[in-house]
C-alpha cells in the first residue's frame, strides 16, 4: 500500500499554505484540511476495529481457542482409532462396539486377581487410555497447570491412590468414589497423573500373563503404551523467530542471551548521567570496565550496585531518579540469564564456554527457542558440549534457574556481540552502532515490516487509503500534514476498556464536583476550570503544597488568591496534563515563576526537608510526586519538552514512516509532524470547541483542532504559563480569527463515512451441539443439558413432560428457593442426586430454537453476513444469509423472512420478484414506513425473527432506531464514499462465491419515489 501511494502521489504538486490534519483512531480517521485562511474539507471515515468483534472479544483469541479444541479433538479420534485397530490386530474385540458389556471400573480392579475375558480386557485397556490423565506439573497437559485446585486435587488423589495396588482398583474400591468416578463443572476429584495410569497398564498386563490371558505380548504392551500414552509436544519456536533489523540474514536471538544482556547492560550504561556533587556527568571508560567486569555475578544490577563497583560516596545519584534497589535495565533482572548459565556451569564451566565466541548464546537460543527435553538434549549436542554439562543444563532448564530461558530479544546475537567493545569504551549506541559495521537506524527503517499489533495495522492501512483519496480529490500534496494517533491504537481490549473506564472515573468525579460546587455558588458561575481547581483542592487534601498552609473554599474560589501552578514550567515542559498541575497561593505561585520546585528553594535544605515530607506523606500519584521532587528538570528539560510536543509512541511512529512516502527524498522532515492529544486538547478547550464523544463527528473536529496546530500554535501554548486564558494568547494561537466558527459550520455538513462489512468469514455456526428430539406432534426440538447451579426459576418450565416430572420439578423449585446449597444438591423422586435436567432450548423470542444440522445435532446458526433485498408485487423481501450458507451452499438461498415464524415456514422467493441489493452491516438505508415517518442511518445488527433492522444515526453511535422491513413502503441504499457523498445505489447484481447469479436490474421510475435526500 504503501508504495501504490508513493506511485499515486508521485507528480502531485505541494501546495504552500495547505495544512491537512489526521487524527487516528483505533475504529476511526478523522480528516480535515485547511487551505488559504479557510476549511477546504473535513470529515471522518469509520471502521471496525482490528482485531475485535461486536461483542468487544478479542478475535484471535476466538480463532485460536477454537483452532485449538479442533486439533485437541482431532489428534484424540485419531490416537483411539489407532488404538482400535492395535487391539483388532491382536483379536480383541472392538471396544466401542461392546460398549456396556462390561464394567470398565470393576475389569481394572479385578484384573489384578483373575484372567479378564477379551470383552473385560479390550474394555479396560481402551478405558484407560481415553482417560490417560496429565503427564506433570512440569509438562504439556490436556488442563490448566496455573489452576491451584487442579494441582491440589491432583498432588491428593495421588497420594491417596498409593494405598492401593492401581488406579482402577482405587476408583472401584474407595467409597468416595461409590456415587460418581467422573469429574465435574469446577471438580477434579478423578484427576490422576499420567505416570501412575502407566503404572496401571504395566500392573494389568503383568498380572494377566500370570493368570493366562493370550493378549498379553510384549510387543503389544509395548505398542499399546506408545499409542495409549503418546503426547505431542509444542513445536519449536526457532522458525518463527523475526529476522534481526541490524543483520536481516540472521534471526533476533534469546532474550537471555549473555550477549544481548551485556549489550542492554551497556547501552543503559552509556546513557546513565550521575551527579557527583561537582558536576553531572557520564561514566567514565574505567567505571564501564569495571562494571563490566562484574556483569553476571547476580541477577540483578541495581545504582547501588554500581555505586559499590565503582567506589562512589553515598551522595552520588542518577539525574534520572533512579531508585538504589530497582534494576538499571529491566524487573526480570539485567544479568537473569548470564548469572543462571554461570551458577549452572560454575566458574570454569562458564570461562571455558566464553572462549568459545558465540557459543554461550548458543546455549541460550536451545534452552530458549526449544520445546521439549529430547530437543534440548539435541541441540546441545550438536553444540558438542560435555555430556555432563548436558545434563546439568537440561535439569535447570526444566525445573531449575534456567527456567527463566523464555523469548526473543530485539536483535540478534552476532549484532550485540559486534556492538559491545563499543559501547565498553563509552559510545553512545549511534556511534557504537557505526563503529561495528552497523545501520543505527534499522530499527525506525524496517518498523513497517515488523509491525505485529493488529490495531497499528489497520490504522496504517486505513490512514494511507484515506489519504490517497483526499490527495485525488484535491490534487495536491499538503505542505504540512499534521497526525495525531490515539492512545487506544496499539492497545489490546483490557487496555481499551482499562481507558474508557478511567473518562468514565473522571467523567463522575467532575459530575460529583460540579454538585458539591452547586451548593456554593451559582450554578452559572460554575465553570470546568473551576472544576480542576476543586479536584486538584480535594487532592491536596485542601493544603498549599508549597507553604504547607490550609487553603479554605472560600479561597479556593477566589482567583486572586489562589491560583494553579505548572509543577514543571509549561514553557519549558509543555506539560498540561494533571500530574503537572497544583493549586496554591498567589504569593507563592508569583515568587515560583519559571522555576521547578527544586529550583526555587532546593537550596535552602530546612525548606526542601520540609516540603519533601509534606509531598511524600500525601495522597498525590507516583507521577506527580516525581514531578514535585525532581531535581534534574534542567538536565532533561529540551527531552521533556520534545516529547510533550510531539508524539513519539510506537503506534505514531508507524503512520508517520508509511506517510513519507508522500514526500519522497527526505522531504518529510519538513512536512510531516506529530502532534500530541493533551496539545490539541489544551487549543480545543482555548477555542470553546466543545467534543461530544457520542458523535461520530468528532473526530473531524479533533482533526481540525490538529490542522491547526502550527508552529504558531504550538508555540503559544508552551509559551503561555497556563490554557491560554486570555484573549490574547488565544488570539495568537488562531490559525486565523474565524476559525472557530467557521470549524462549526464546516463540521455541520460532515456525513461520517463507514466502511461496509462484505466479508463474511468467520464463525459459521454455534461451538455447542444439541441433541434433538421429535415432538408430540413430530416436530423436531433441540434440547440441552444445563448444570442445576445454573438454573433459573423460569427454566423449570422448559423441562419435558413436566406431568410426568412433577416429583423433579418441585425438589428443583423447592432447591432453588432455599437458596441453592452447594453441599445439599436436590435429590430426584428416585434418591439419586440431581446434576444436571435436559432442557428445551428457547431462542430469545420465546420459540424453540432452530439451527444447523451438525454432527446428528443442531448447532446455533452463524451470525447474518448479508440479507438480500428483492422487491415484487407484495413489496420488499428480506433473505439472510448466513456465514455458514455462504460457505455451503452452492447457490444463493432464496427464502424471505416472515415475522414471529419459524424458519421452515419462510416463504420462497416467487419469479416475479426482482433482486435490488444487498444489505451489510456499515450499509447507509433509508426506509419509509407506511405512516409515512422516514428513518436513515448505518445498519449496526439484523434481526431476523423480528424482521427488522437496527440502525444507528450518522450523528449518534449510541442512539439506536429498529426499523421494520416488512412494513417499508420505500426502501432506500446509498453508499457513501470515503469522503463522505451519497450516491443512490440504485441496483446491484446478485453474486455468489464470485459469480454473477442474477444481473443489476434498475426500478422503473413509477415504481420508487424520489428520495427527500435526492430533492435537496
Amino acid at each position: 500500500m504503501v508504495q501504490r501511494l508513493a506511485a499515486a502521489v508521485a507528480d502531485l504538486p505541494i501546495r504552500k499554505r495547505s495544512v491537512l490534519g489526521l487524527d487516528i483512531g483505533a475504529g476511526s480517521c478523522g480528516y480535515a484540511l485547511l487551505e488559504d485562511g479557510r476549511v477546504a474539507l473535513c470529515g471522518v471515515r469509520l471502521f471496525e476495529a482490528a482485531g475485535r468483534n461486536p461483542k468487544g472479544e478479542s478475535k484471535q483469541k476466538v480463532r485460536r481457542d477454537a483452532r485449538a479444541t479442533r486439533v485437541r479433538l482431532r489428534r484424540h479420534r485419531k490416537r483411539r482409532q489407532a488404538l482400535r485397530r492395535l487391539m483388532a490386530a491382536v483379536g480383541l474385540p472392538d471396544p466401542v462396539a461392546h460398549a456396556g458389556e462390561a464394567d470398565p471400573y470393576t475389569c481394572r480392579a479385578e484384573g489384578l486377581d483373575r484372567r479378564l475375558d477379551p470383552v473385560e480386557w479390550s474394555a479396560a485397556l481402551y478405558h484407560i487410555a481415553k482417560r490417560r490423565g496429565f503427564p506433570s506439573l512440569g509438562g504439556g497437559a490436556d488442563e490448566d497447570p496455573d489452576d491451584a485446585t487442579f494441582a491440589a486435587e491432583l498432588q491428593a488423589n495421588s497420594a491417596r491412590a498409593a494405598d492401593y495396588r492401581s488406579v482402577g482398583e482405587y476408583l472401584a474400591k474407595d467409597p468416595r468414589y461409590a456415587r460418581s468416578k467422573r469429574n465435574r463443572a469446577g471438580s477434579y476429584h478423578t484427576v490422576f497423573s499420567t505416570s501412575l495410569l502407566q503404572a496401571e497398564v504395566e500392573c494389568l498386563f503383568a498380572a494377566q500373563r500370570r493368570h493366562g490371558n493370550p493378549a498379553v505380548a510384549e510387543c503389544f504392551e509395548a505398542e499399546f503404551l506408545a499409542l495409549a500414552f503418546a503426547v505431542r509436544g509444542p513445536e519449536d519456536g526457532e522458525g518463527r523467530v523475526g529476522p534481526c533489523p541490524f543483520l536481516p540474514a540472521r534471526r533476533r536471538g534469546a532474550r537471555h542471551a549473555p550477549s544481548l544482556e551485556r549489550y542492554l547492560f551497556l547501552d543503559t550504561l552509556t546513557k546513565l548521567r550521575i551527579d557527583d556533587g561537582t558536576e553531572i556527568r557520564r561514566l567514565t571508560p574505567a567505571e564501564l570496565a569495571r562494571s563490566a567486569e562484574r556483569f553476571g555475578r547476580a541477577p540483578r544490577v541495581t545504582f547501588a550496585n554500581l555505586r559499590a563497583w565503582c567506589g562512589w560516596p553515598a551522595a552520588v545519584c542518577a539525574v534520572s531518579g533512579a531508585n538504589d534497589h530497582a534494576d538499571l535495565v529491566t524487573p526480570a533482572g539485567a544479568a537473569a540469564g548470564t548469572f543462571a548459565l554461570w551458577s549452572v556451569l560454575g566458574e570454569q564451566g562458564f570461562a571455558a564456554m566464553a572462549t568459545v565466541p558465540g557459543l554461550s548464546d548458543a546455549v541460550a537460543a536451545v534452552l530458549t527457542f526449544r520445546n521439549t527435553e529430547a530437543r534440548w538434549r539435541e541441540g546441545l549436542q550438536d553444540l558438542n558440549l560435555d555430556p555432563g554439562m548436558i545434563e546439568r543444563l537440561v535439569a535447570a532448564r526444566y525445573d531449575g534457574v534456567l527456567a527463566i530461558m523464555r523469548g526473543a530479544g530485539g536483535l540478534s546475537a552476532a549484532a550485540a556481540a559486534r556492538m559491545v567493545p563499543h559501547l565498553a569504551r563509552g559510545d553512545l549506541f549511534h556511534d557504537a552502532a557505526l563503529a561495528a559495521g552497523l545501520d543505527p537506524l534499522a530499527r525506525e527503517r524496517a518498523i513497517l515490516r515488523t509491525i505485529q499489533n493488529p490495531g497499528v495495522q489497520r490504522a496504517v492501512l486505513e490512514t494511507l487509503r484515506q489519504v490517497q483519496a483526499l490527495l485525488r480529490e484535491v490534487g495536491y500534496r499538503p505542505a504540512r500534514l499534521h497526525v495525531e494517533v490515539a492512545e487506544d491504537v496499539a492497545m489490546g481490549r483490557a487496555g481499551r476498556v482499562q481507558m474508557a473506564a478511567g473518562r468514565t472515573a473522571t467523567r463522575r468525579l467532575r459530575e460529583s464536583a460540579r454538585v458539591a460546587l452547586a451548593g456554593l455558588i451559582p450554578v452559572s458561575t460554575i465553570t470546568d476550570a473551576l472544576v480542576e481547581r476543586y479536584l486538584l483542592w480535594q487532592e491536596q487534601g485542601g493544603t498549599c503544597l508549597y507553604s504547607g498552609q490550609p487553603m479554605t473554599m472560600r479561597q479556593l474560589l477566589d482567583r486572586s488568591a489562589v491560583q494553579v501552578d505548572h509543577i514543571l514550567p509549561r514553557a519549558r515542559s509543555g506539560d498540561n496534563s494533571r500530574h503537572n498541575r497544583v493549586v496554591c497561593f498567589a504569593d507563592r505561585n508569583q515568587d515560583k515563576g519559571e522555576r521547578t520546585p527544586w529550583e526555587w528553594f532546593g537550596g535552602n535544605t530546612a525548606l526542601w526537608e520540609a516540603f519533601e515530607a509534606r509531598v511524600r506523606a500525601s495522597r498525590l500519584s507516583a507521577r506527580k510526586q516525581g514531578n514535585l521532587l525532581q531535581r534534574y528538570f534542567a538536565e532533561r528539560e529540551a527531552r521533556v519538552l520534545r516529547r510533550n510536543l510531539n508524539d513519539t509512541r510506537y503506534a505514531a511512529r508507524c503512520v508517520l514512516k508509511a506517510l513519507q512516502a508522500l514526500y519522497p527524498g527526505g522531504q518529510h522532515q519538513r512536512h510531516l509532524f506529530a502532534r500530541p492529544g493533551r496539545a490539541t486538547a489544551a487549543l480545543r478547550g482555548a477555542w470553546g470547541l466543545t467534543k461530544d464523544r457520542d458523535d461520530p463527528r468528532h473526530h473531524a473536529l479533533d482533526a481540525l483542532v490538529v490542522a491547526a496546530a502550527g508552529p504558531k500554535a504550538m508555540a503559544a501554548l508552551t509559551a503561555a504559563n497556563g490554557r491560554l486564558a486570555d484573549r490574547e494568547e488565544t488570539a495568537a494561537a488562531l490559525p486565523w480569527p474565524d476559525f472557530a466558527t467557521d470549524a462549526l459550520a464546516a463540521l455541520a455538513n460532515v456525513m461520517p463515512s463507514r466502511s461496509e462489512l462484505r466479508r463474511g468469514r468467520g464463525q459459521g455456526h454455534g461451538m455447542t451441539v444439541r441433541r434433538v428430539r421429535a415432538g408430540a406432534n413430530g416436530e423436531q426440538r433441540v434440547f440441552e443439558r444445563r448444570p442445576v447451579w445454573k438454573l433459573r426459576p423460569g427454566d423449570l418450565d422448559r423441562i419435558p413432560d413436566p406431568q410426568m416430572n412433577q416429583g423433579l420439578i418441585a425438589a428443583l423449585r423447592a432447591w432453588i428457593a432455599d437458596g441453592r446449597p452447594a453441599d445439599r444438591p436436590p435429590i430426584a423422586p428416585s434418591g439419586a442426586p440431581i446434576r444436571r435436567v435436559r432442557l428445551l432450548v428457547i431462542g430469545s423470542n420465546g420459540i424453540p430454537r432452530e439451527g444447523l444440522a451438525v454432527s446428528g445435532g443442531v448447532a446455533a446458526f452463524g451470525e447474518i453476513a448479508r440479507i438480500d433485498i428483492y422487491h415484487g408485487p407484495n413489496g420488499y423481501l428480506p433473505v439472510p444469509v448466513n456465514r455458514s450458507e455462504l460457505a455451503l451452499r452452492a447457490d444463493p438461498p432464496r427464502r424471505a423472512i416472515v415475522p414471529a415464524a419459524l424458519r421452515r415456514d419462510w416463504v420462497s422467493i416467487a419469479a416475479d420478484n426482482v433482486f435490488r441489493f444487498s444489505l451489510y452491516r456499515g450499509s447507509y438505508v433509508e426506509i419509509v414506513n407506511r405512516s409515512g415517518v422516514t428513518k436513515a442511518g448505518f445498519i449496526r445488527s439484523f434481526d431476523t425473527y423480528q424482521c427488522q433492522l437496527y440502525l444507528t444515526r450518522p450523528q449518534s453511535a449510541s442512539e439506536i432506531m429498529k426499523v421494520g422491513i416488512k412494513t417499508a413502503v420505500v426502501l432506500r441504499k446509498f453508499a457513501v464514499d470515503r469522503l463522505g457523498r451519497l450516491s443512490r445505489v440504485r441496483g446491484e447484481a446478485l453474486t455468489w462465491h464470485g459469480a454473477t447469479i442474477a444481473p443489476r436490474q434498475m426500478p422503473e421510475p413509477a415504481q420508487e419515489k424520489t428520495s427527500l435526500r435526492e430533492v435537496a
